[in-house]
């Protein structure tokens, strides 16, 4: 197997590695997002059931109550996008710990291998021009002239 089919099989391997340690951090990232919208739609629907039944009552409790819910659900909201943010960050910082290249570094490294083949392909190409192949004279068998050869010559 020539050095650029190692080459290129190195880079398949990974940047299939990548890949698919990349979904499973989507993977995950989507559960946990299920998850928490999960919770929200049923803290969504209990505050709703809630608001059903003050209907009888003035509007002042009803007022407050959706405001204090108005500002839960701010929280709760600045509460996920800081989930979703360090569940990000100690994802890339597990990826970095276990030595999982980023997307960039498999880029710049392909870029790299591409560079060593064309320096390759280049070198291999100068060593054929400067070094022809050797042409090996064909021998053929020398046979006297002929006496009819002979004649001709004298």
């Amino acid at each position: 197997m020539s050095i650029k089919d190692r080459a290129e099989n190195l880079q398949a391997d990974v940047r299939d590695s990548a890949q698919k340690i990349w979904l499973a951090g989507l993977g995950a990232m989507t559960m946990a997002g299920e998850e928490g919208n999960k919770l929200f739609r049923q803290l969504v629907e209990r505050g709703e059931e809630f608001e059903r039944g003050q209907t009888g009552t003035t509007g002042a409790p009803v007022d407050a109550v959706k405001n204090r819910l108005g500002d839960a659900r701010d929280r709760v909201e600045d509460v996920w996008a800081r989930f979703e943010n360090n569940f990000s960050e100690r994802f890339t910082s597990l990826f970095q710990k276990v030595g999982v290249p980023t997307r960039d570094e498999i880029s710049d490294l392909s870029e790299r291998v591409d560079q060593l083949m064309d320096a390759i392909n280049k070198m291999n190409a100068a060593s054929a021009s400067a070094n022809p192949p050797a042409v090996v004279p064909t021998t053929t068998p020398v046979v006297a002239p002929a006496a009819d050869d002979a004649k001709e010559d004298a």
